[in-house]
Parts: structure tokens; sequence; C-alpha cells
């Protein structure tokens, strides 16, 4: 008797540690994302063919390691600590294979990728901006370039600089790579220029040649494709203002676009995952935001004219998400106008980490550029070695707190 006794509590001692071993995969490996909600407790029962004590043990050991938070009434959620962790990016779920170190040895051999990257055009009214954009560009090549070097590759280069031909210059320097005897081709659009992607789609849909799409956003679904969580980018944001303090979360996003979207629908995950803890607005609506054309070449004045009147809703303490560092930087200079003082008088944080946000101290995200250019090339070895036939590869920014976001001896910090 006393044996079947000691035989249960080893069982579910086992199904105990392998539902918790399995999450703890599941978020190391950004199968699951922070903000992600997961199923009831009821439903976890019933999936694991345990009962809910045995969940609930789980959940709570998951709990004190910081891989999840549960919210009264709310559900269970990834911890927003994991955006913020130097975890490994999302890896492909229908592969586990981690190229690092010494696996590199051998998996290029002789073999030639190609790499192709589409140029911003310069902005003569804005010449720094132009070249920090470009600059991005660059590190993408050069992360991929590195990592095929790394593996024993040879990387093969052709530029885009003419936007108003994208379509036919990518169709010939696909054809360019082909004709040299590329394995596979790796294209970079950090800008999510709309031709492009079209572009890129129709081409894996007339050839099964391995091409693998790296964009700043989700713009499109190809097989293969690596690019910036946007959503996970407006959770770090929200939750890092949420953290020093402020309680009225805004998101101002003047131009309509889905990168817009997606952080502005991250920032609002924030607030939910807090609770009763903070408050959520979008200003302004989205039906009130002026359209962004592939080049970005809106109305300069008309978009100041837009954050204008938006900042003039605001009152009290507000903590100010901007979708990108332009709108941040148009934010500072017309609350700087009213004599408003960054980071006493209201919050601010950015995305991109322009030179200028950092010369200001404005808080501000900066895309991996260097690790997309990396996981675009462990994923073309991974295509190339038949170990995967699709993946869609997000990666999450790193976040830069600065003076724009410093907690106030009048806030109240969220405990950690």
């Amino acid at each position: 008797m006393e044996r079947t006794v000691s035989s249960k509590k080893s069982n579910k001692k086992f199904l105990y540690s392998t539902i918790v071993e399995n999450f703890k995969r599941q978020i190391d490996d950004r199968e699951l994302l922070p903000g992600d909600r997961l199923p009831s407790i009821a439903e976890l029962a019933i999936k694991y063919n345990v009962s809910s004590i045995t969940i609930r043990s789980a959940i709570s050991e998951l709990g004190k390691m910081g891989y999840v938070i549960s919210r009264p009434r709310t559900g269970i959620f990834v911890s927003v600590d994991n955006a913020i962790q130097p975890r490994a990016p999302r890896r492909p779920s229908t592969e586990r294979v981690h190229l690092s170190g010494s696996a590199y040895a051998q998996t290029l051999a002789g073999v030639m990728i190609g790499l192709i990257a589409v140029a911003p055009p310069p902005d003569p009214l804005d010449l720094n901006r132009w070249a920090h954009f470009n600059q991005s560009r660059i590190s993408v090549l050069r992360g991929a370039e590195q990592t095929i070097g790394e593996a024993g590759g040879t990387a093969r280069f052709v530029g885009i600089d003419d936007w108003t031909r994208i379509h036919a210059e990518l169709r010939t320097a696909i054809k360019s790579h082909l004709d040299a005897g590329a394995s596979a081709v790796i294209v970079i659009d950090i800008h999510n220029h709309p031709g492009l992607a079209d572009e890129v789609m129709a081409f894996v849909e007339s050839s099964d040649f391995p091409l693998i799409y790296v964009s700043s956003g989700k713009t499109c679904s190809p097989p293969f494709h690596v690019y910036c969580d946007n959503k996970a980018t407006g959770l770090m944001a929200g939750t890092h203002l949420l953290r020093q303090g402020y309680r009225d979360i805004v998101f101002i996003g003047p131009l309509d676009n889905i990168w817009v979207d997606e952080r502005c629908e991250g920032v609002a995950k924030a607030v939910e995952i807090a609770g009763n803890t903070g408050q959520f607005r979008e200003i302004p609506d989205k039906s009130d935001r002026l359209f962004d054309d592939p080049v970005h070449l809106y109305n300069g004045v008309a978009k100041m004219r837009l954050i204008e009147a938006t900042l003039s809703r605001l009152t009290g303490w507000p903590g100010i998400a901007a979708a990108n560092d332009d709108a941040a930087m148009m934010i500072y200079d017309i609350q700087k106008g009213k004599g408003l003082t960054l980071g006493l008088d209201y919050g601010l944080i950015g995305v991109d980490d322009e030179p200028q946000v950092r010369s200001l101290g404005i808080s501000s995200m900066f895309p991996p550029f260097n690790e997309l250019g990396h996981q675009a090339v462990q994923l073309a070895s991974q295509v190339l070695h038949g170990r995967i036939s699709n993946a869609d590869v997000r990666l999450p920014p790193v976040l830069f707190p600065r003076e724009s976001t410093l907690a106030r001896p009048h806030s109240s910090i969220l405990s950690e």
C-alpha cells in the first residue's frame, strides 16, 4: 500500500514538473511571447489530463520563476519581463536546431547566399534622419554577412535604390543571384515597402527557390519571414511607462499604417495586463490619422498640427507612447513650446532610437537590426538542409530608458 501511494505521488510530481518545463521551454523559445494569454485553468487541466490543483501549482511555480503573471478575473499571461530579458528570438515551431558556435563550421560550406537590400530614398529636408535609416539597413546586411562568413559560406550583394521601379528592380536582382549560382536569397526591406512585399509574395508563389524576407514589421506572409515584433514593441513601451508610475497611458500615432496599429495594440495590452493600475487612450483615433504612403512623403506641417491638436486634449501627468521617434520629437518640441518639462510634466517614449532622441534624453526602443540579418541566415541554412518548410521569426526591440521616463517623487511606482 505504501508503494502505491508513493507511486501516485511520484507520478503527480512528474506531471507537475513536465507542465512547468513545457511552458518554460515555450516561453524561452518564444513560441509564447510576452503578453500572450494562456488557456484557463480548466482548459489546461483537460489538455494535460490532470486536476486543476496540479495546474494551479504549476502556474504558481512559473509565477515565482517570473515566467507568467496571473490577473484576477482577467487571466494568466506570459510575464512582460520576458520582453526585456535577453532571451533567444522566437524560433520556427517546426524545428528546434539552434545554430551557434562550432555548429556553424560546415553549415554553409561552399554555399552562396544572395543578399538584396532596399535603400531608402534620400530626404533632402532631413539628411541626418535618412543617414540613420540607411545605417540601419547596413546593420542588417552586416549581421547577415558576418553569419554567412562564420558558417563557411559566401555572400553576394545587390542593392535596390530606385523606388519608382521597385518591382522590376527586385526581379532583376533575384535573377542576377540565380544566374550567379546562389542557393538562397535574403531580401532586406526594413522600410516595409508595400510594393516590395507584394513582389516578394508574387515570387514565392511562382517558385520553389528559397527566399527569406526581412522587414521591420509583418507586412505579408511568405513561407520564410524575419521581422521586428511591433506588438512586443508597444507592450514594452506601455509596461515601461506603467512601471515608472504613469497611470494615464496615451498612444500617439499620427500616421495610418499597420505598424502603427500593432504598436498601439501592444501598448493597450500592457495596460490590460496591469489591471486596475492604469488607463489607456489612443489619440488621435485611427479615422483621424494621416495617410502614410510607401515612401513616407507625408505633409510634415499637417502631421505637426495633428499632434498639436492631440496634445491639447491631454491633462494631468500622462505617459505618452509615440508611434516612432519622429512623432516623439514633434511631441517634445510642442510641449517645450508650452513650457512643459520632459519627464516632469509628462513621460515620453519613442521607437527607433535616432541620434537626436538620445541627445534630447527621450527614452526609445531600437529594433535589433543586426540580429535580423543573423536570424535570416540561420533560417536560410535550415531551409537548405531540408529541416523546415516555413517559419515566422519575430524579434523584440531593445529598450533604452532615459530622462523622459524617469520616475518622479509624486509618482506611484508599480511594485515589482
